[in-house]
Parts: structure tokens; sequence; C-alpha cells
């Protein structure tokens, strides 16, 4: 199981540079660190709406150098559509790949074309008709194996479905990847189920509650 600390986590500022510092100076402990990235201009830069002043954000790259310093991975919530491409070219041509984890706004036909990295897909596009409930787990699972092995699994907002449905998806062979629980009582009530990834901006005390499956 992964812990993955979301932009901002420790109230450090999102998408900044003080966040990536404490992930690349240990001050955030996490197994993947998450970042939420669009694009203008040919500029791929990290911010979660769109900015007025984009040239003043962070680019991408500078978040993909603490890959290459640090043995973490990370989480690239791809905010528009149509800029997939252009992101995994920049992560190709930085000799990354298993460090690479995406979510958002990536479809069907870009995961076709997955290359570096693997994804945890959203329910729509990728499953349509099917729900995150228990009676639908299987059919999840079989939706999602059609588009290869790097698509491992599903990203889904926990309070968006019940505890029986992690039960049925751990039956089925399911991987669910769950945002973003900061509430304690949540990660405490959350902790016995095994999920492959769970987000939160409270990654000290996630690992605190998960630290037997870690």
């Amino acid at each position: 199981m992964l812990i993955t600390a979301h932009s901002g986590s420790q109230k450090t500022k999102p998408n900044s540079r003080e966040f990536l510092n404490a992930i690349r100076d240990g001050k955030i402990v996490a197994d993947v660190f998450e970042v939420d990235v669009r694009a203008r201009r040919g500029r791929l830069y990290l911010c979660h709406m769109p900015p007025i002043f984009y040239k003043k954000k962070v680019p991408l790259v500078d978040a993909l150098k603490i890959l290459k310093e640090r043995d973490i991975k990370i989480n690239m919530d791809i905010k528009e559509h149509g800029i997939f491409n252009a992101v995994q070219d920049l992560v190709i041509s930085n000799g990354l790949d298993e460090q690479i984890i995406y979510t958002g706004n990536i479809s069907p036909k870009d995961a076709k074309n997955l290359q570096a990295g693997v994804l945890f897909a959203n329910v729509n596009p990728f499953c349509k008709g099917l729900r995150p409930v228990p009676e639908d787990a299987v059919e999840l699972k079989k939706a999602l194996e059609k588009y290869g092995d790097r698509v491992v699994g599903l990203n889904i907002n926990y309070k968006w479905t019940e505890p029986r449905f992690y039960d049925a998806a751990a039956e089925a062979g399911l991987n669910l990847s769950v945002y973003t629980v900061d509430d304690p009582i949540a990660l405490e009530k959350l902790s016995k189920y095994k999920f492959a990834n769970l987000t939160t901006h409270c990654p000290r005390e996630a690992r605190h509650y998960f630290k037997e499956k870690l």
C-alpha cells in the first residue's frame, strides 16, 4: 500500500516550491507526492485551477527533478484534457518510468498509449454504466483490464462509495486508490481495509493508522 502526500500537505502551499522542497528535504514523508498539472502555450506547470499569471507557476520539470534525487513516486493529477501526450513526452525525455502515477483527465485513448508509468483511472469514461458499488466490482475490474497492464486500478473519492465496496473490490482483485482522506475518524475507519494507494494532506497521521499495511 502507498501513502500519497496531497499537494499542500502539512500546511504547505499547494503546487508550490515550498511543498516540493519539503518533499525533497524529507520534511514530508510519504511514498508518493501529488501535483496538479496544467499547460498553456507549451508550458507544463503546477496549478489546481487555471491561473491568471501562469508563467509564475512552478514548471512540472522541477517536480520531476525530485524523482531523480529521492526514492519516491509522483502522482500527476492531469487537470486538462489533451495535454497527456506532452506530459508523457516530458516524462520519457527525463528517463522516468516506474516512479510515475497518473490520475485525472486521461482518456481511454491516452491510456492505450501509456508508455511510462501507471494509471489509476476514473470510473467515467473508462467504466461507462458502472458505479463504485459492491455489485459492480467484478465488472469494473473487467472494464479496466481491456486498457492494458499500465491501467492498474480505480481512482475514487472515498466519500462517493461505501465500505462494502472496499471488500467487494478486494475480493474481485480490483485495486483502489482513494482520495482525499484527511479526517482522523475516516482514517481510523478506513484503516481496516487494504488499498493500493491512499491520498491525504496528513501523510504522517495516515502512516500511523495504516502502519501494519505499508
